[in-house]
């Protein structure tokens, strides 16, 4: 077994996991620890892909746009100051054969702090 640790902080996304780091490595446990001494926090872990697809226009041409797929597997669970959450194994449901999708966190509060360990 292997552990991932990580510090996250802020309210811009982050990605714990790329779709080629959860190949064929399923994830047993992702630890979360709300590290803010005074506020809760909410917490959304999410798988998301992004391509690029040809889209037609109205003059026949094609133009590159983005796409992207996201699947929350928690969505805004409020943390409470010092507080604990564990996912467990059956509550991340991911395709570790052929993964297409990366794993991401996201806080809500710019001073937001929560430390992450994923044990697979």
């Amino acid at each position: 077994m292997n552990y991932i640790y990580k510090n996250i902080t802020g309210n811009t996304a982050v990605e714990l996991l790329s779709s080629s780091q959860l190949k064929n490595k399923m994830i047993r446990k992702i630890h979360m620890v709300n590290k803010h001494l005074a506020d809760s926090v909410k917490v959304s872990i999410y798988l998301q892909r992004s391509d690029i697809v040809d889209v037609p226009t109205s003059t026949n041409d094609w133009t590159p746009t983005e796409t992207t797929e996201t699947y929350s597997i928690l969505n805004t669970l409020i943390l409470p100051v010092r507080g604990i959450f564990v996912l467990e194994q059956e509550d991340i449901l991911i395709d570790y054969k052929n993964p297409r999708y990366s794993l991401y966190i996201h806080l809500n509060g710019a001073d937001s702090v929560v430390d992450v360990i994923i044990k697979n």
